[in-house]
């Protein structure tokens, strides 16, 4: 928040991008329906308190990736998605499939929840969320929860939650083809079909992915190749109605990939060997969905997950090469998850009243090296609207079980709670305000290394400031987080985790979208100061790949068939481990669709347009300009 010249400079480039992607936008009058003609709808999202409602009704920061957005988005990968959203940074040691880790509202990578499906997905054996790379094609939308969650998805959710919903059980009699062709020789190839037979609903949607990539590290001491990367996936679904208030559906999601990376060396030593993984992902589920009446809006799920990692150098396992690697690495999940939500209306105050189970047993296996973390939480929640009031409060207990290869075992327990307040103070304006702790048990790595570490601790304070008017939401949101007994590991033979740590952060989030005569467009601004303190030593700084200030700016405009847009991101100056810095930088991408039929369409997007050199780790390369062509065919299953 010192340097506001930085997104006054942001906002001039933005300026700048828009008059060279939507020229004269003005005065062309072939629009097929004028923006401020077109029907003030908000997304919806359930994620801020599990129930559907309109952004502009929800009383947390909450937002939502549209199937719209992601069709004409110039994102390559869901993290660049995702960090098209307020108060979202994201890092990757490379291309496609390379470690990737995501930073919301200015919390480490370990204090977020990330669900597929309302399902979270599980961390490994020190707590790090690994990131399932879903084809673009096979997402639906993606909800997005800023802030302090804890008392709604449990431990470590601090940061906020995301939330992806895939798209095979949201087709209906229905299905797409797409082909993707462009820079790095990259092809994708996505079908997706659905279609009802004698009360079921069947859906598929697989996609085939292949990319060259090119040589991620920037230094002489790895191998200079190309890492390229390919991935194999499909869903798969089968639903019936048991009655006009039951469904039940199962599913099956499958992800197979192959990656070639660059691994990073101690200073002054050199390693040029050729580094791959193949990595699998295997989930089946089942889902019943049950409503009765105003009391009964019940959901459950039961989840299984498999991930298995096989690491290779030179074409032999890790460990043959390099003793302390590992050769194969395995994570299992079983989830279950029961949410119930009961309305009841009275002569002027709407009452909702959540109630849920959630259980989680989970292994993580390195090399035989094995690890437990098991969950056991109970939650409840109140929700009511009263004519310019809304009122929301959470509950929820968690008990965290971890044991690891030593028998070292440890049952955690906390409560996390949640107090947030609502009031329309005007036709078009609203403010709310909350308050929120949260907490994170220490990972089986973490605990296995040092008995005497305590879960770290958090409180949150949150206000925002909305208006909503003429198809335009503007929303401003001050916040800060204060953390307690944060885990941090000492650099010192032997590394140990201790709770020496204290984090702060404060900040200003800006989101406004909407529509023009011209054009539309979202803007998205954060100004934080994450800084984090040894107590042991009171040293500290600014938090580690956390920028002070960053944003973007999307615009696009619908001409005839013609629909183009671009985005403009700026990141500021950031801190790297080992000292190293990561420059502040701007990206400018855009893109050219048409319509050529009532079911073929045609996408042309430009990436990183200005060719800029930038990082989002220290030492590892980004894409250049980068151009790919995309062709889709809609149809409709009647046969």
């Amino acid at each position: 928040m010192r340097k506001p010249h930085l997104i006054l400079t942001t906002l001039s480039l933005c300026a700048a991008s828009a008059s060279f992607i939507v020229p004269a936008l003005a005065q062309d009058s072939t629009t097929t329906q004028s923006t401020s003609e077109r029907p003030i709808v908000y997304p919806s999202a359930s994620i801020a308190n599990f129930q559907p409602l309109p952004l502009n009704e929800v009383l947390l920061s909450a937002d939502v990736v549209t199937s719209d957005e992601i069709e004409r988005s110039t994102a390559s990968s869901v993290s660049e998605l995702i960090a098209q959203k307020t108060g979202i940074e994201f890092s990757r040691n490379g291309g496609p499939g390379a470690v990737t880790s995501h930073f919301l509202r200015g919390q480490k990578s370990a204090n977020y929840v990330l669900m597929i499906d309302g399902i979270r997905v599980h961390g490994d054996t020190y707590g790090n969320v690994i990131t399932p790379e879903l084809a673009i094609a096979q997402i639906e939308k993606i909800e997005i929860l800023r802030g302090n969650a804890s008392a709604l998805y449990g431990e470590a959710a601090v940061g906020g939650v995301i939330n992806i919903i895939t798209k095979s059980g949201n087709l209906r009699d229905s299905g797409f083809i797409s082909t993707k062709y462009g820079s790095y020789d990259t092809a994708e190839a996505s079908a997706g079909v659905s279609k009802y037979v004698n009360g079921f609903n069947l859906s598929f949607v697989g996609t085939k992915f292949e990319t060259e990539g090119f040589d991620v590290r920037s230094d002489s001491a790895t191998n200079p190749d190309k890492d390229g990367y390919s991935q194999d996936s499909y869903n798969f679904t089968l639903s019936r109605r048991l009655s006009p208030a039951a469904n039940i559906t199962i599913g099956l999601r499958n992800r197979e990939s192959e990656g070639d990376y660059d691994d990073t060396v101690p200073s002054g030593t050199s390693d040029t060997s050729t580094h791959e993984h193949n990595t699998e992902n295997q989930e089946s589920f089942i889902t019943y969905e049950l409503e009765k009446g105003a009391a009964i809006n019940l959901r459950l799920d039961y989840n299984q997950a498999e991930r298995t990692r096989k690491d290779f150098i030179n074409g032999a396992p890790a460990k043959t090469a390099v003793s302390w690697k590992n050769n194969v690495i395995e994570g299992n999940s079983k989830t279950l998850k029961l949410v119930n939500i009961s309305h009841l209306q009275g002569d002027v105050v709407r009452h909702s009243i959540t109630q849920g189970i959630e259980l989680i047993d989970a292994y993580y296996d390195s090399d035989g090296s094995r690890s437990e973390r098991d969950t056991e939480a109970v939650f409840a929640g109140y929700g009511a609207k009263f004519g310019a009031h809304d009122v929301q409060a959470n509950l929820r207990r968690d008990k965290v079980s971890l044991k690891t290869t030593s028998n070292i075992k440890a049952d955690m327990k906390e409560t996390s709670y949640l107090a947030g307040y609502g009031y329309r103070f005007a036709e078009h304006y609203k403010i709310a305000l909350s308050h929120a702790t949260g907490f994170r048990a220490p990972s089986a790595g973490e605990y296995g290394s040092n008995q005497d570490l305590k879960p770290e601790t958090y409180t949150s304070n949150e206000v925002s400031l909305q208006r909503d008017k003429d198809g335009r939401l503007l929303r401003l949101t001050a916040f800060v987080t204060e953390t307690d007994n944060e885990i941090k590991w000492l650099s010192v033979s032997p590394w140990t985790p201790e709770n020496i740590q204290k984090n702060e952060n404060t900040g200003l989030e800006v989101n406004y979208s909407g529509s023009t005569e011209n054009f539309d467009f979202d803007l998205d601004i954060t100004l934080q100061d994450p800084k984090e303190t040894d107590t042991t030593t009171a040293s500290g700084g600014q938090s580690l790949k956390r920028a002070k200030a960053y944003g973007k700016l999307n615009l696009s405009r619908q001409l005839g068939d013609y629909q183009i847009g671009s985005t403009l991101t700026y990141s500021g100056r950031k801190l790297d481990s080992g000292g190293k810095t990561i420059a502040s930088f701007t990206r400018l991408d855009g893109y050219v669709s048409r319509q050529l039929g009532d079911n073929l369409s045609v996408n042309l997007k430009a990436e990183n347009i200005t060719n800029s050199e930038y990082e989002t780790t220290a030492g590892y390369r980004t894409p250049e300009r980068s151009l790919f062509l995309t062709l889709k065919y809609d149809f409709v299953n009647d046969m």
